[in-house]
């Protein structure tokens, strides 16, 4: 399957939006540099992942494997984020149908 390269472009701008809305929410609370925010959200998250039994560890080496597959560091994303790109564009292209035809508000083919 060969996805479209602003279809990916869209989808890792998506959640990487996730993910800047995440430390925003977070730093409302503390104080930090961005690079100093991302690291201590980082670790909360995996003292939370301790927290519902998972060990650490297996959950750094499994994102930065998750990291790398969406293209990230200068990584060819692979089949896998490529499908998972096509099916965040089927879905936002789903919920633009829905909002032309009055079923929903929400629509954004961008991220």
């Amino acid at each position: 399957m060969e996805l479209d390269s602003r279809v990916y472009a869209a989808f890792i701008r998506s959640r990487a939006n996730n993910a800047d809305k995440a430390l925003r929410q977070f730093e409302s609370f503390e104080i930090f540099e961005e690079e100093a925010g991302i690291t201590d959200l980082i670790a909360d998250l995996l003292h939370l992942a301790e927290a519902h039994g998972f060990e650490a560890d297996s959950i750094m080496r499994s994102a930065e494997m998750h990291y790398h597959c969406d293209g990230g560091a200068g990584h060819e994303p692979d089949d896998v984020a490529e499908n998972q790109a096509a099916m965040w564009h089927a879905a936002q292209t789903s919920a633009c149908l829905r909002a032309s035809t009055g079923q929903s508000t929400s629509c954004s083919t961008t991220a």
